[in-house]
């Protein structure tokens, strides 16, 4: 009589090595149902097979991208329980969201460094040595990093004190 060889399992260390996640991070994705539960012996010990560990290898990969636990979780049901296509389609949704996220952080961290920029350009302007009292007027600095740094502020002028000026 012919037997089929049985399927390689792997325990949770060993799926983790080959997946390359963590194995608290299996549990916390077995927890949250981002994985399916893998059978277990009677023991109460993961056993995990090839599929599985694929899925794990996928889900650290999605999760590489940016993805969320919520986009990563129907993914994985795609990759489990559907077809090619469909998995296909879930991804490439995802993936075009994701991309779109990515070019709005992008436009939010060049304005970022846009104003960090204007914030050390009119910082090397201000002179160190001002000795005016923060409660009668706000040092320059503190304008500048407030936004409302007009160098040219009557304050400044009053004062006799234009940055740059030895005075």
């Amino acid at each position: 009589m012919y037997r089929q060889p049985m399927a390689e399992v792997f325990t949770i260390r060993e799926a983790a090595e080959r997946s390359g996640l963590p194995a608290d991070t299996i549990r916390y994705y077995e927890r949250e149902g981002v994985l399916p539960s893998p059978p277990r012996t009677s023991s109460g010990y993961r056993l995990y097979r090839e599929e599985h560990v694929q899925a794990l290898a996928l889900a650290r990969r999605l999760r590489e991208l940016g993805l969320g636990l919520r986009e990563i979780r129907a993914v994985v049901a795609a990759f489990h329980d559907g077809e090619c296509g469909q998995l296909r389609d879930e991804l490439l949704r995802l993936v075009r969201s994701a991309r779109e996220r990515l070019a709005r952080r992008r436009e939010e961290l060049e304005r970022t460094d846009e104003a960090l920029r204007a914030l050390e350009d009119g910082l090397d302007r201000v002179e160190p040595r001002d000795t005016r009292l923060a409660t009668v007027t706000p040092c320059p600095c503190v304008r500048l990093a407030l936004g409302s740094a007009d160098l040219s502020a009557p304050s400044a002028k009053r004062a006799g004190r234009l940055p740059g000026r030895n005075g």
